[in-house]
């Protein structure tokens, strides 16, 4: 699902010179990097609606 959102002329001016500069393919990752060095989203996929795993949770692997 995608969405549409309003920014102002000088954000998207922003916007495109960051994902030049770094070299972005889209608005969409330059946006999930920026959250991501913000600590905001987790660059490994944690979702913060999930409960936290427990100890009984984990695998067992031979030997342990």
């Amino acid at each position: 699902m995608s969405t549409t959102i309003r920014v102002s002329k000088k954000t998207l001016e922003i916007l495109k010179e960051v994902q030049d500069e770094e070299g972005f393919e889209s608005y969409e990752k330059l946006i999930k990097e920026l959250l991501i060095r913000s600590g905001t989203l987790s660059q490994f996929g944690e979702d913060s609606d999930l409960p936290k795993w427990e100890e009984s949770d984990r695998p067992i692997f031979h030997g342990e």
